[in-house]
């Protein structure tokens, strides 16, 4: 069968197929890059599909979106299609006979893909549970009314649509109760099988999309935007939560919903500014149809058994050929290099100077370096540092400038669509943002040296949403922290050397915080290639996060890498030294 090989991204895709073809061997056997309807055709530098802009406003709003745009068999077995049909290079995927190694991205995990023939082998390469997670919000409101409700009486609970007003009821009174679900269910006597029932209920709430293949692209474009009313993602949603329901029907509870108080996004003059909302999160499943290998240097255990339940893990233990300089007792968070107080009000001035400290030590390893310099940090601080650097912001993509929140991995990836943003440079270091588009990257295995800024450390709801779509239908309960803080606990670092850490008392939460905060470091370190390095690379990690797979060669604080960066042994009282010399007497 065919060996598919899964990377972060189609660019990484098109690089492991011109490796793997220029291995020994490798340009006798057939392999291919999988690209979707959206992808460059290398051929023509054109979309794979003509109509790949309509296929993404169908994506997830219809059952297959080839059978209704591309071609699909009439009752009489009769075949008709659109007039791009012929010679589509995204079609022609599917006529392949021969057995392939294809390379295609993550997006592709849960998707069946467009070639025939079985699949004797998948290899995932990096992290991929994030893109098989899901987060829904539905506000109280939302879930509690709907229009079919309206003229029902109110003693109704036994006709379809009383029956999905009782059940949506008694989900949120076992919330708002803090009672399990399934036993409150179980009483109403909603079991799999109604559960079930309901969820394809809502389903049969669309209307059927009156659109052909033989259409001209402006008849689908208006049939689109005339059925987009109905097809909203209420029906979808809601028949989510049911099928939700129905699998944990009989479990001793789920903590996959929950309710929450969140911003009112739509508000009226009279209105609250805050509403309850219904959370729902959600976790794909893989296909179980033959092996898998997982590449994955900061593998989790606990977290591949959701997906594995008997995983063979191998390790390989290999110290990174660098100098690892490490700053000691200062995170170097977002909130304290841009010097926000407890209310998240920024001190200007405070903030730019540190940001000018930071930019003379890009600018210093630059001039010291014997190669180029990568620098990593989170968005916000990079767009300070851009600031303070004086980059108009005409040259920052997009991307930068929107406040997205590049530490929920889980979302992050599902919109990992376009391939990685090219930033202007700081102090003539290159320039990269923490998260997934970091991930296999191999476009600064010649670089010399990484100065890392900070650390990527997601907010407790980040943490805890993805904890429940990956274990919340566990055996044990899991453990929420009060108040959003997480706890402070002193942690060994790879050179055994103990440093005060935040970290979350569920040790499930705490392995999703981990696969965020410390491995994004390594992951962005890891881009300089440590193992098999080409020529000497420096490390300089600008927090005292320890992190399990780089021990420091030197810890120093900030004043010494500022003042006296060429001393190569920590000066633990050198902070008393310099108040000593500044007193008149």
């Amino acid at each position: 069968g065919h060996i598919l090989f899964y990377v972060p991204t189609h660019a990484l895709a098109e690089e492991a197929a011109e490796i793997f073809r220029n291995l020994p061997g490798g340009a006798d056997l057939p392999s291919l890059v999988l690209r979707g309807r959206s992808a460059i055709n290398p051929s023509t530098g054109m979309p794979m599909c003509q109509r790949w802009e309509l296929a993404e406003e169908l994506s997830g709003k219809v059952d297959s979106i080839t059978q209704m745009l591309c071609k699909t068999e009439q009752e009489s077995g009769m075949i008709t299609e659109a007039p791009c049909a012929q010679g589509c290079p995204y079609l022609a995927q599917s006529e392949i006979w021969k057995k392939h190694v294809i390379f295609l991205p993550h997006s592709y995990l849960t998707l069946k893909i467009p070639v025939e023939g079985p699949v004797a082998l998948r290899i995932i390469d990096e992290k991929f549970w994030g893109s098989l997670i899901e987060h829904v919000s539905i506000p109280i409101g939302d879930w509690e009314r709907r229009p079919w409700f309206d003229g029902l009486d109110q003693k109704d609970h036994d006709s379809p649509d009383g029956q999905s007003r009782l059940a949506r009821r008694t989900v949120l009174e076992a919330l708002t109760a803090n009672e399990p679900i399934p036993d409150a269910l179980s009483e109403k006597d909603f079991d799999g099988n109604k559960l079930e029932e309901l969820a394809r209920i809502e389903r049969q709430r669309l209307a059927p999309p009156e659109i052909k293949p033989t259409m001209d692209d402006r008849s689908i474009s208006r049939q689109i935007e005339k059925n987009m009313g109905s097809w909203n993602d209420v029906a979808f949603r809601d028949a989510a939560i049911f099928d939700l329901l129905a699998k944990t029907a009989g479990q001793p509870n789920t903590e996959r919903l929950h309710l929450s108080v969140e911003p009112r996004k739509k508000k009226n003059k009279n209105e609250e500014p805050t509403e309850r909302v219904l959370n729902a999160h959600y976790l794909k499943e893989l296909r179980q149809d033959c092996p898998y290998i997982l590449l994955d240097a900061d593998l989790d255990e606990t977290i591949t058994r959701q997906f594995f339940h008997q995983p063979e893990v191998k390790e390989l233990q290999c110290r990174p050929q660098a100098e690892v300089v490490q700053i000691k007792k200062n995170t170097f968070s977002d909130t304290w290099l841009l010097a926000k107080g407890e209310k998240g009000r920024e001190d200007p001035e405070l903030a730019t100077k540190r940001c000018k400290d930071v930019l003379s030590i890009i600018e210093r390893e630059g001039v010291r370096a014997e190669g180029k310099v990568l620098v990593v940090a989170t968005k916000k601080v990079l767009r300070k540092l851009y600031h303070v650097n004086q980059t108009s912001r005409d040259e920052l993509p997009r991307d930068l400038n929107e406040d997205e929140d590049s530490y929920k991995i889980s979302a992050a990836l599902r919109g990992l669509k376009t391939d990685p943003i090219k930033l202007p440079p700081l102090k003539g270091a290159d320039v990269r943002w923490f998260g997934p588009r970091m991930l296999g990257v191999n476009d600064f295995e010649d670089h010399s040296t990484i100065v890392v800024v900070g650390r990527l450390q997601p907010p407790v709801n980040a943490i805890e949403n993805d904890t429940r779509a990956l274990f919340g239908d566990g055996d044990r309960p899991l453990q929420f922290v009060e108040e959003a803080r997480l706890d402070n606990k002193m942690i060994p670092g790879a050179d055994g050397v103990c440093w005060k850490v935040q970290v979350h008392p569920d040790p499930r939460a705490q392995a999703v915080l981990q696969q965020t905060r410390e491995a994004g470091s390594e992951q962005a370190i890891a881009r300089l290639r440590l193992i098999d390095p080409k020529g000497k690379k420096k490390v300089l990690i600008l927090s005292d996060l320890p992190l399990p797979t780089l021990p420091a060669d030197r810890r120093v604080s900030l004043a010494q890498l500022m003042g006296h960066p060429e001393l190569l042994e920590p000066m633990p009282d050198l902070d008393k030294l310099q108040r000593a010399l500044k007193r008149p007497d």
